[in-house]
């Protein structure tokens, strides 16, 4: 029992416990660091419920200025954006000084504090320096000034702007990088959902300060700053689906000088040699297996297979150029759905007859009406060409909000509805990374895009509904993926001759409104094909390559009123990163979902 007293008081709580029962100085010292933590404490308590609130002040601030924005309401936006400065400056002073920064410095503890920190120190950097640089130039950059006239595009506000959006695009950037340098994962649940939310918001106010600023850079020039600028704008009908969206067809020349535009062509593709010009363009040998046997550097009609629409715009803009002599600096690809967004804003059309075209209809007028009306294929062209230009010079009238009429454009090209191309590199390169440009991305990131092109030549896609699921499993160096697609034919009966026509090498033993389909999946850089079915049964699936991309390509015949149901498995590299998703546009939007399984 001696030794045991002995042992106790050599032990270090033994020895403590002596020199506390002897030591006065000791006792006082450590009693005094026990009520400075206890103080520092109840400071980071306090504080940190006061910040809380501050920031909680702060977000509904935020909300509310982001609502004027997307309204064009720049009224009380000043006042707003002052208080929003005040509450994010007042949360990050709180969790500012000695207490806090000591809190943050402690290993494991301290991981909350320091991401409190953190989100504090960047919601400082938006409220008092991104939000009143957006403020400052909400007047400038409306639509409604930018926008005066329907034939007219301010420039000079757009130059001015320049400086102040390339401040306010890096200063986001630095407060995104800051809380992403923060732990994602801390033993307080709470913060790391604030993180959480706080980096995704401030994800999407970065990429829309990237973008603003990236077109602040190329609309002035786009719209003829410096020289006019001539485009091809090419209206995809997919009622027979193509890799970008639908055939091409009826075609415009848009002229931009100095900001303001006009028309001088409205064509059908007969203007095009009829729908024939060699081209010559070498689009290299991925391209040309990509869409062996089609010709679409010489066919107008399937010069859009490649779902890359940069790739089409330069056979339109060659096409265009040895017909015409014209040089053309730029394509634009629009289809009748985002037609239908921009009608929705202006009201409808009236065509030389006196019948109108609205949101309401413009869709089934031009990729289902058409065809039991115009049994001459020459009247219906004509009747199509006729329909854009009014659709055009609707437009062009100044009709409508100019700021609803940007949202509609932002919907139709967050849609692939409207893509744009660029002969100018640089101003292509901005048209790429802005989303605009219908490009398929040269990226090493998990990816995926299901894309259909119609063999048979009819316009039975009108009646086809898409659906895909894509399941990523697993967490090491590569993942299982599993792609689920499937087709739906709802043709129905009677529907016209040119409708259900076959041409292609199944026409004879097809019945009306079956259809066939060219199904391409493109998946990410370096996957590999495991095994494929189609409707449970094994299938042999050719692979190519699109941009650094293996595409899987099945050949489906698919009967009216049944399903067909491809599946593949593939394994992929891993990483952190979802999937990006580029999406074809479509008479029925694609019904897609995905599931990414969760790692780390």
């Amino acid at each position: 029992m001696a030794e045991v007293g002995r042992r106790w008081r050599r032990h270090p709580w033994g020895m403590l416990r002596r020199g506390l029962r002897h030591n006065r100085w000791m006792r006082r010292s450590l009693f005094g660091l026990a009520g400075l933590a206890v103080l520092g404490l109840g400071w980071l308590i306090v504080t940190g419920l006061l910040a809380v609130q501050a920031a909680h002040h702060a977000e509904r601030d935020l909300s509310i200025a982001r609502t004027m924005l997307s309204e064009g309401d720049t009224s009380g936006l000043q006042s707003i954006t002052a208080d929003l400065a005040k509450q994010t400056h007042r949360a990050h002073s709180l969790t500012t000084g000695p207490v806090w920064w000591v809190g943050s410095a402690l290993p494991y503890v301290g991981r909350p504090v320091r991401v409190a920190r953190g989100i504090a120190a960047s919601g400082d950097i938006v409220g008092r320096r991104i939000v009143p640089a957006i403020s400052s130039l909400s007047h400038e950059l409306d639509p409604k000034t930018l926008h005066p006239t329907g034939t007219t595009i301010e420039i000079a506000p757009i130059e001015a702007a320049r400086p102040t959006l390339d401040t306010a695009y890096a200063d986001a950037v630095d407060a995104l990088a800051t809380i992403q340098a923060l732990p994602r994962h801390t033993w307080l649940s709470s913060v790391d959902n604030v993180r959480g939310s706080s980096a995704d918001e401030l994800s999407q106010v970065t990429s829309y300060l990237r973008t603003a600023d990236r077109l602040a850079h190329i609309l002035p020039a786009m719209a003829g700053s410096a020289a006019p600028q001539r485009y091809f704008v090419g209206l995809q009908n997919e009622a027979e689906l193509r890799g970008t969206g639908g055939v091409p067809g009826v075609f415009a020349i848009l002229v931009a000088e100095r900001g303001t535009i006009r028309f001088t062509h409205f064509e059908s593709d007969s203007a095009l040699h009829g729908g024939t010009v060699p081209t010559g363009l070498n689009l290299g040998t991925d391209f040309t297996a990509y869409a062996s046997g089609s010709n679409p550097t010489s066919v107008f009609v399937n010069s859009d297979l490649s779902p890359n629409f940069p790739y089409a715009a330069r056979i339109w803009a060659a096409m265009w150029q040895k017909v015409s002599g014209e040089h053309v600096d730029g394509a634009i690809a629009l289809d009748p759905t985002a037609l239908s967004y921009l009608l929705a804003v202006t009201g409808p059309a009236t065509l030389p007859d006196g019948s109108q075209v609205s949101s309401a209809n413009v869709v089934a007028l031009t990729e289902k009406d058409e065809y039991a009306t115009f049994a001459d294929t020459a009247k219906r062209k004509a009747y199509l060409v006729e329909l854009t230009k009014a659709v055009d010079g609707q437009l062009l009238s100044g009709a409508g909000s100019p700021t609803d009429l940007a949202k509609a454009f932002g919907r139709a090209g967050g849609e692939n509805r409207l893509q744009v191309w660029s002969a100018d590199a640089a101003v292509e390169r901005v048209l790429v990374s802005s989303g605009f440009a219908g490009a398929i991305p040269q990226t090493a990131r998990p990816f995926s895009a299901l894309v259909v092109n119609n063999v048979a030549a009819g316009k039975l896609d009108y009646y086809l509904h898409r659906h895909i699921s894509v399941q990523r499993t697993g967490c090491g160096a590569t993942r299982e993926v599993q792609v689920t697609i499937q087709l739906d034919n709802d043709a129905p009966t009677g529907l016209p001759a040119y409708v259900t026509t076959r041409l292609d090498s199944e026409a004879a033993t097809a019945k009306p409104g079956d259809n066939r389909s060219r199904v391409d999946y493109v998946a990410t850089r370096g996957a590999q094909l495991l095994g494929a079915t189609v409707d449970g049964r094994p299938a042999l699936v050719q692979t190519l390559r699109l941009l650094g991309h293996p595409v899987y390509r099945y050949d489906l015949e698919l009967p009216r009123g049944e399903s067909r149901t491809i599946v593949l498995r593939l394994i992929e590299p891993g990483g952190q990163l979802p999937p990006q998703k580029w999406t074809q546009p479509g008479v029925s939007a694609l019904d897609s979902t995905y599931y990414d399984q969760r790692c780390g």
